[in-house]
């Protein structure tokens, strides 16, 4: 499910990035990241990928009730990235051995993926 949801995450952040932006800009509320980044509050992105992933919005609750720090809940998640790093990471990869990856990882072989690239490529040109 972790994978399903950073994929998902990821996919709105592409689409969804220059409001997303702008409201942390606003705010002054951007957070560090473990991969020396920054990411939209932990609440936003809770939010977020509860509405994406339905699945995710039963167990959330319960995760609640064990820590209710939800900067630890994404770090659990495993959303504790900058998407935009992620996003070039993604990028990269698929730029340099894109067999390597339709064989070997799952989470790159969804049907999004040339959505994905697209979105990457509008962004880029902006």
């Amino acid at each position: 499910m972790k994978l399903k949801i950073k994929d998902k995450w990821l996919d709105y952040w592409a689409i969804n990035k220059k409001w997303i932006t702008l409201f942390c800009e606003e705010n002054n509320d951007w957070y560090d990241t473990s991969d020396n980044g920054k990411r939209p509050p932990a609440k936003l992105i809770l939010g977020i990928v509860t509405a994406l992933e339905l699945e995710l919005s039963e167990y959330l609750e319960t995760f609640l009730y064990l820590n209710s720090d939800e900067d630890a809940i994404i770090q659990a998640l495993g959303l504790d990235f900058d998407p935009d790093v992620e996003l070039k990471k993604l990028e990269d990869i698929r730029k340099t051995s894109p067999a390597q990856i339709t064989q070997s990882s799952p989470s790159y072989t969804s049907p999004l993926d040339d959505f994905r690239k697209q979105i990457l490529n509008s962004n880029n040109q902006i």
